[in-house]
């Protein structure tokens, strides 16, 4: 049997995670964290291009939404990892 050997074209999964499709697919995701806690005037999120890939995250950017952050994890519920 013949060995296949496959070569991925790294710079071409780079662009595609880059890509502006892909940018507003985290703008998307990370909006939608921010309205699930329930206080989005508490939260900020955005999207960053990096290297290799673009990244998207949530930060408190109130001290109502760092205590309730510290009391009642909402980013992490509003994650779906919290009970």
């Amino acid at each position: 049997m013949a060995r296949v050997k496959i070569r991925w074209n790294l710079p071409a999964f780079e662009e595609i995670r880059r890509s502006p499709e892909v940018e507003a697919a985290l703008q998307e995701q990370v909006d939608r964290i921010v309205d699930a806690t329930g206080h989005p005037e508490d939260y900020a999120a955005d999207v960053e291009p990096g290297k290799s890939r673009s990244r998207g995250y949530v930060v408190t950017k109130t001290y109502a939404g760092i205590r309730r952050e510290a009391k009642e994890h909402a980013l992490l519920r509003a994650l779906g990892g919290g009970s």
